[in-house]
Formats: structure tokens, sequence, C-alpha cells
């Protein structure tokens, strides 16, 4: 089949202020004898930041510690509206309760809403922005193909794209993942499928059928197709002869479909891993993962990464096991690191580590390149290699990024919560815009490629923005059909995708 794309346990803090309230009467022995236990080991008082990070300490006496945070000012408090983690980079979903949620049918719900990652919603903004400008320079790029081309192309925006194509989208399944492990834990397992299925699927279909047959034209009418209109060529999507072929596709959507896929396939395991017998499995999972042991995570990716010598990429789905093995991996990972706040801290802690690593390792790709002394077809042990470097490096670089990030990036403001929202829609619609705009743009003479493309990025980012702000924001029956709730408003953690 050929391409269907386009391309603590709980800590009491000893010598606490006098206004942090003792345990409420409905708090449960246990956890009561467990803070009792955690104020014996000495451990020393918490600045209202870290208490915000602290998320077991939450879960036990989830209104003492808002309390807290109000009063001491510590800048970062629970957000009690969000009752959901970040299912993914981009789609929204709905908030819940701080209040316990009854149980749902494959799973229970916990009592408590954990505390935001900000720091995860500006990554999933920035990738998406990197989406955009990477898709906006690849009419421009040299040695690539693309559904429009500019005459003249750049060896130099090879370069810089390049860069950016070895961890971007590995970067968005990681993100998925972490939120994965908040969604399950504010909704069992049928609740979470039925999500996954209104605020991934219907947007799929929706494009298929309405944001991505524009970019197909643009490039039939580059081809010299002869259609008389375009409700002439819309027709023939429902042929379902699977592009580059035929005209049926999912072009940059096939990341939704392969989201959709990894939320059911890995659902079963997930949901054991937020049992009681797998959380001990997790947790001696997590326990491995402090310090520098981190990037031994690249081990399995590079596994992974070696199926594309066999299944090159297509992003077809069928027969896609590169594509699918490798990023299932990532999507893997970030549920493992949930918010487990050890293996956080040891990104956080390690990033200029991951930094140096990643650069050395995009250098020696590099210079293989170009000196052209990338092992051949029939040099497998040299391909394994090869496969391991590249592997080892894109897991470097999201490293390096999720440690910057939760360094610079853990803040709110009203930007975060109009993005966070907006982000899913402009997914959907940047690279249609991008196409349709590029149709025109190469046909100019006697300008720069660097002229063009800023006017593409500028022109692009600006269209996107004002079809998701007066022809899908505003609108109840739209929004579903981007993976926005109905009723509007800013989204809190559980974001479909």
């Amino acid at each position: 089949m050929r391409c269907l794309s386009g391309r603590c346990a709980a800590r009491s803090i000893p010598g606490a202020p006098a206004f942090v309230p003792a345990a409420p009467a409905f708090i449960p022995a246990a956890v009561a004898a467990r803070a009792s236990r955690a104020d014996s080991g000495g451990v020393q008082p918490r600045s209202p930041a870290m208490r915000h990070d602290d998320l077991t300490l939450r879960e036990g006496f989830a209104i003492a510690a808002a309390r807290t945070d109000a009063e001491a000012g510590g800048g970062q408090t629970s957000s009690y509206r969000d009752g959901e983690g970040r299912a993914g980079p981009l789609a929204p979903s709905s908030a819940s309760s701080a209040m316990p949620t009854p149980r749902d049918a494959g799973g229970e719900a916990p009592a408590t809403a954990p505390p935001r990652r900000y720091d995860l919603d500006w990554l999933r903004v920035l990738a998406v922005l990197a989406l955009l400008l990477f898709h906006s320079g690849m009419p421009f790029v040299a040695e690539w193909g693309w559904h429009i081309k500019n005459a003249e192309t750049s060896s130099l925006f090879l370069e810089w794209m390049y860069f950016l194509s070895r961890w971007r989208m590995a970067l968005l399944f990681l993100i998925s993942g972490v939120g994965t492990w908040f969604a399950l834990g504010s909704r069992g397992g049928a609740g979470y499928l039925r999500e996954r299925t209104k605020r991934l699927l219907l947007p799929l279909l929706f494009g298929m059928l309405v944001v991505v047959p524009p970019q197909i034209y643009m490039e039939r009418l580059t081809q010299g197709v002869p259609y008389a209109n375009y409700l002439q060529f819309w027709s023939s999507i429902f042929a379902l002869v699977p592009y580059p072929k035929g005209n049926t596709s999912w072009h940059h959507l096939w990341f939704v479909a392969y989201l959709f896929c990894y939320s059911a396939l890995l659902l079963p395991a997930f949901l054991w891993l937020r049992g009681d017998r797998g959380a001990q499995t997790l947790a001696k999972l997590r326990a491995g993962l402090h310090g520098g042991r981190l990037v031994l995570l690249g081990v399995p990716l590079a596994a992974a990464h070696a199926l594309y010598l066999w299944f090159p990429d297509t992003k077809a789905l069928v027969g896609d096991w590169g594509n699918f093995c490798y990023y299932l991996v990532f999507f893997a990972y970030g549920f493992l690191l949930g918010r487990d706040e050890g293996v956080w801290s040891a990104i956080e802690r390690y990033r200029w580590h991951a930094l140096r690593l990643a650069f050395f390792a995009i250098l020696a790709i590099d210079y293989l390149r170009w000196n052209k002394l990338e092992p051949g077809a029939g040099n497998l042990p040299g391909l394994l290699a090869g496969t391991t470097l590249s592997a080892l490096n894109a897991w470097c670089w999201v490293l390096t990024v999720l440690g910057f990030g939760k360094r610079w990036l853990n803040r709110d403001n009203p930007l975060r919560r109009y993005a966070t929202e907006a982000v899913y829609p402009f997914y959907i619609l940047h690279q249609t815009v991008i196409v349709v705009i590029a149709y025109y743009v190469v046909q100019v003479p006697h300008e720069s490629i660097l002229g063009k493309w800023l006017f593409l990025v500028v022109a692009s980012f600006a269209v996107t923005m004002g079809l998701y702000e007066f022809a899908v924001r505003p609108y109840r029956w739209v929004r579903p059909l981007f993976g926005l709730k109905p009723q509007g408003g800013t989204f809190g953690h559980g974001n479909a995708a």
C-alpha cells in the first residue's frame, strides 16, 4: 500500500508554618500514618514552588496544600479546575473537578487533580510552531520532494530542516504519553477511549474530507491534471485510492491517526500500570531512571529505529512498521515518565549533559552525511551503527528540550491559556494554508528563497490564526470537528492529542 501521507510517598514538612492546618478528619488513617512516618525522616522545609511539585502530598492533603500555596504566595498553585493530564500536544479535552469522581468502566479516578505542568503546554505550542516553520520551508528545501516546489531550492534549508526532523515529532508523541498518564487518572479506560474517539477520530475524518483535499488539488494543478473544477476533483477522493496514486490521504494528520492507534493499543497495559500491582512495577522502572541512566532509554529506541532499514517511512499505517514502532516507544516513554518528580528532576538536572551528547551526535551524523560516508545497503553492521546513532541523537534532543523546558517554561499567563486551546485547530489547518499560499508564492519571479519563505511563514500564520479565531472558535458545531469542546473556554489537562 502506498503512502497516505504527504510527508514520595507523601512527605510532611517539619517546622512548617502555623497556618498549615492539621489533617482533616476525613483523611484516611493510612494517609495520616504515612505522613507521620515522613515527619520522622527529617525532611527539610520546602519552598512554595517545591510544594507545588509535590504531587503525592496533594493526594492526602489537597485542601491544606492549596491553602498553603495561596497564603505563602508561591506563584504556582494547583489548578483544581483542571482535573486531567494532557494527553498529547494538540487536541483539548474536558476538564474535570477537583472533587472525587466516580468510578468509570475500566478504572478509577483519583480524588484530586494534579498540579498543571505549564512547561509541557509551552513545549507543545512551540513544537507546533516549529512545524509551521518546517512545512513553510518544504517548497524551498533541496533534495526533498513535496506537494509544491519552488524552481530554486536551498541546501542551507536542508540543514536546519534536517535537524528539526530528527526529533520534533518524537517530542510531540512523548508529551502525548505524559498526558495519557494524567488523563487515565481522572477517568477510567472506557471514558478515556470514548474521549479519544471524539477528539481524534472525528477531526481525522473531517480533515480527510475537508481540510486535506485542497493540498492534493493544488499539487494536481502543478502536475497538469485536467480537473474541470474543485468539485470534480473532490468527488474523486471517494474512490478511496490512496495517495499518491489516488486522492485519498490524511497527509500531515498521520500524527492523529497514529496517536489514536497507540492510545487504544496500549490502554490495557496503561490501566494495569496504574493499578496496585502494576504501580509497583512502574515504581521500580522509574527508580532505575534517576540520574544519567535516562540515556539508557535510547537502547530500545535504537532497536525500534532499526526497523526503518526494512520498512521505510510511508506514514500509511499499514506496513509502516518503522514509524509505527519508533514513535510508539516515545509515546510509551511519556507515560512512563508520568508525574514522577524524581525522573523529571533528573531530566532538568542533566539537561546540559543531554545537550552535549545531542550536539556531538548530530555533528557525527552530519559529518557522515556531508562526506558521503553513510553505510551502503550491503553494510548491515554500519547501517545498524548509523541507526543507533540516529535514535540516541533524537532521544538526547528530546531530553534537552524537556529539561530546559522544565527549568524555564513552567509559568502561566493568559497567552498560554489561549494557545493551549488554539494549538490543535492550528495544527489541523496549518499545512493546507501553507500549500495553498505556496502555490502562488513559488510562481513569483525574481524573488529570493529567503524572502519567499518569510512571506509564506507570516502569511500562513496569519491566515491560520484568522481561520481559528473567526471560523472555528466561535461556533459550537464547528469546534468538535477540530477537537474542541462545544462550549468553548480554556481547556485543562487531558488534551486528546
